[in-house]
């Protein structure tokens, strides 16, 4: 057994442990994004950076801290324990939780001044019944999505239970999702919800709710109109360097730029040659059309490379493409280097956009799917 002083000089170097797999997260790219979006809307916008699913595979609380010091508004979570999560790594700014909060987690909400979502009389009741402190919340309307939310005509009673139990001071905004609003050519469905969004929200006002946040835009919403901007914008993807949909990259991408700060890492660890003909991989799935020289990775699936790029996905080396051959393993994937001057222990990196583009997905799955325990390294 190892001595306990042994067991400190291990923890204290696997600091400095050599990786063979990481992520490299550009803090400057971050930063510039944001300041494209600031630039979109007006200085009296709020504008609360999306951070959940460990923002977006960037790293919850490195990337928030990132944000915080670039000035956002405040940031948007799924889920309480991520914002824990943030006011534990000394993060003050307003915390807000878009997904569903438990009952029995009410008090840990109101102690750790988390703002939460309340999007159904489900939740809304125990809330309301709490006889000391209760955290603040925003109402979310179902506008037409049909996932969370009050419908137009739950409002009043909404309103009339939260008048009932003298809570009107905890209601701190009122806010919708579109459904479509990175369609930038069939714009109806999204104009229809905001019509129904500003119903609720004259429903609210005309009650005596004069000081609410209201907020309806994501990313897609905030490049698609500025009316839909309201007192606050949610901005995930396009925080992350993506274009919430093709539609919006193809009109957009000459007058805005975005710059993905992540990239997706590893090293070289084998390399041999192999004749035309040999199979590669579980069950052969690709044969070798030539003489070939094949680099191994130590990536695999559990790393959160998607097993669709098997045989059509690309990694760089040396800034050139190298093709995936053969079936995607747990942890290991071959590449086809022939041609290419490479040797164990250089660097291959995932061709982010081909992955997006082969894996028959959005940047969203891709993004979020990367493994949370691989090293996040912040340059």
């Amino acid at each position: 057994m190892l001595a306990k002083n042994s067991l400190k000089i291990i923890d204290k170097n696997l600091k400095n442990l050599a990786l063979r797999v990481f992520i490299e997260i550009d803090k400057k790219a971050i930063q510039h994004n944001l300041s494209v979006f600031r630039k979109i809307i007006s200085p009296s916008v709020k504008l609360f950076a999306v951070v959940k699913s460990n923002a977006y595979g960037h790293g919850l609380i490195n990337t928030s801290l990132i944000l915080k010091k670039a000035g956002v508004d405040g940031l948007c979570v799924d889920s309480l324990i991520e914002g824990i999560k943030l006011r534990e790594a000394g993060i003050k700014k307003p915390i807000i939780v878009l997904g569903a909060t438990l009952p029995e987690n009410l008090f840990l909400a109101a102690a750790y001044d988390i703002t939460i979502t309340i999007s159904n009389f489900f939740f809304l009741k125990p809330l309301l019944s709490i006889k000391g402190n209760i955290p603040d919340f925003h109402i979310k309307i179902d506008t037409g999505m049909r996932r969370q939310g009050f419908f137009l005509n739950d409002i009043k009673k909404v309103i009339s239970e939260i008048k009932k139990h003298r809570r009107e001071k905890n209601l701190k905004g009122v806010y919708t999702h579109f459904a479509s609003a990175k369609d930038l050519y069939y714009p109806t469905l999204t104009e229809k919800q905001f019509n129904e969004f500003e119903k609720a929200s004259e429903i609210f006002r005309q009650a005596g709710f004069k000081n609410l946040v209201r907020h309806s835009a994501a990313t897609g919403g905030t490049l698609l109109n500025k009316k839909y901007h309201l007192d606050a914008v949610r901005i995930g993807i396009g925080l992350y360097g993506f274009f919430p949909s093709e539609e919006l990259k193809t009109e957009l991408q000459d007058k805005i730029l975005l710059k993905p700060p992540l990239s997706f890492k590893t090293v070289i660890t084998e390399i041999k040659k192999v004749k035309k003909g040999d199979g590669v991989g579980y069950d052969f799935s690709e044969k070798l059309s030539h003489d070939s020289k094949i680099a191994i990775l130590p990536v695999g699936y559990w790393h959160g490379l998607p097993r669709s790029l098997s045989s059509v996905g690309y990694f760089l080396v040396s800034n050139k493409q190298a093709k995936i051959i053969g079936r995607i393993s747990m942890d290991m994937t071959t590449i086809d280097i022939t041609g290419l001057k490479a040797k164990e222990g250089d660097l291959a990196v995932l061709d982010l956009k081909n992955a997006i583009e082969k894996n028959g997905s959005i940047s969203y799955e891709v993004l979020t799917r990367i493994n949370p325990l691989i090293k996040r390294i912040y340059i």
